[in-house]
């Protein structure tokens, strides 16, 4: 595996940049973490192959609830960077700078974010708010039963019930704004704009510690070697587990 390197920031030079764009800077810091960390999280959820059918819906809502919040976090990125960096002065210098694919990934996210888009409707509508008319769907699409699953550990119980109406619901709103997609599409619409915004959060950061403000950065690099990384592939998050007493 390739080293991490590591670096310091100094505080009295930061303070010396003009409080926008430096605020900029860390909050897509921020931002770029946030969205790693879901990522992540989307993949091992479903990274083991489920035999039981308990199982099995676990991995469902666990990757549901990932995707939803996905969804949330690139939309207030891309709030983020419409208020904070596009409509500021800074931007221009910035993106004189960029790269083709830096640019490429700004041009695709004003473009994406233009217009009518899934991941403006699941924000709005559930990602964060539980709203009582999102559970009060009906549909052809639904079971004839609901299962839920109860165990005297709460943090192993599942009410798989809810998530079947919720995820309904969230299909339904796009046919509502007119956006024939299914789930399979929606998948590949979030990681493609993750990656667009991950671009942009790299390059401006790049900009900023390397061209704009180097004098911000330690002279000292450290070269830190990880040692035992987990493969990727590796990891997998389970919903049941064994609940130890205290």
């Amino acid at each position: 595996m390739d080293d991490l390197y590591s670096f310091k920031l100094s505080k009295a030079e930061l303070e010396k940049i003009n409080k926008d764009e430096r605020a900029f800077f860390f909050a897509l810091g921020h931002v770029a973490n946030e969205i790693t960390i879901l990522s992540k999280q989307t993949v091992w959820c479903e990274n083991k192959v489920a035999v039981e059918d308990y199982d099995r819906k676990a991995q469902i809502t666990m990757s549901l609830f990932n995707y939803r919040m996905l969804a949330g976090k690139l939309n207030e990125a891309n709030e983020l960077i419409r208020k904070s960096f596009l409509s500021k002065p800074y931007s221009k210098i910035y993106i004189e700078k960029f790269n083709d694919e830096a640019s490429s990934s700004l041009a695709k996210i004003k473009k994406y974010f233009g217009s009518k888009n899934v991941v403006n409707i699941i924000r709005n509508n559930h990602a964060f708010h539980y709203l009582q008319g999102n559970y009060n769907s009906s549909s052809d699409q639904l079971p004839e039963e609901f299962e839920m699953f109860m165990h005297k550990s709460q943090g192993n119980s599942l009410f798989y019930a809810s998530e079947e109406i919720a995820f309904n619901s969230m299909m339904n709103s796009f046919q509502e704004n007119d956006l024939s997609i299914d789930f399979g599409e929606v998948i590949d619409e979030l990681i493609a704009i993750s990656k667009m915004i991950m671009s942009f959060c790299y390059q401006f950061i790049n900009a900023f510690v390397t061209d704009f403000h180097r004098e911000i950065v330690s002279d000292e690099i450290k070269s830190i070697k990880i040692i035992d990384a987990t493969r990727f592939l590796d990891v997998s998050i389970p919903w049941y587990v064994e609940i130890e007493k205290a």
